[in-house]
Formats: C-alpha cells, sequence, structure tokens
C-alpha cells in the first residue's frame, strides 16, 4: 500500500457559535483529542454519515430479479432435516 492512500484532500468548512465551539472542544477532551478537534469533528461526521445513509440503502435489480427474489419469497420452505432435529434436541441452557 502506498503511503498516500489515505492522503487526505478535501476540506469542509463552517462556522459555530462560541457555546457549539466550547461544546465541541468538551467533547473532544473527553476522548483524549483536545489537541486534534479537527479529528474528533471529522470521525463524528464519518460516524452521523454512515448512520445516515445505512436507513437509505436501495437495491436495483432488473424485472427478472424482482420476480425470481418474490417467487422464492412466496414458495414453501424446503424442509431441513438436520436443523429439525437439532432445534428439538436439549441445549446446554435446558
Amino acid at each position: 500500500m502506498s503511503v498516500n492512500s489515505n492522503k487526505k484532500e478535501s476540506t469542509i468548512q463552517f462556522r459555530l457559535t462560541k457555546s457549539e465551539n466550547n461544546l465541541i472542544k468538551n467533547a473532544a477532551a473527553i476522548h483524549g483529542d483536545d489537541a486534534k478537534i479537527s479529528e474528533y469533528v471529522r470521525q463524528s461526521a464519518l460516524k452521523q454519515a454512515q448512520i445516515d445513509l445505512a436507513s437509505k440503502t436501495q437495491y436495483n435489480v432488473s424485472q427478472d430479479e424482482m420476480s425470481e427474489l418474490l417467487a422464492a419469497l412466496e414458495s414453501p420452505a424446503v424442509k431441513n432435516l438436520a436443523l429439525s432435529q437439532l432445534l428439538s434436541e436439549k441445549t446446554i441452557f435446558e
């Protein structure tokens, strides 16, 4: 892997009120990042972006793929004898 593969090349700039700035500084200090507030903000923004995008994930499939998926969902489940036997046995907690 090259040394520059994780090089940060983009910037985001925004203004904060004094109270917002203090809030972020205090939170960064709790994480031991008081000298690296920008890293704290970066990590926090990345986490939130992942959370926001996770619920918006969309899968695009062709009409044939969708028909195949719906047919599989509507068909009865295939009986698995080994699984049925395993689930009928007592567990170590019983």
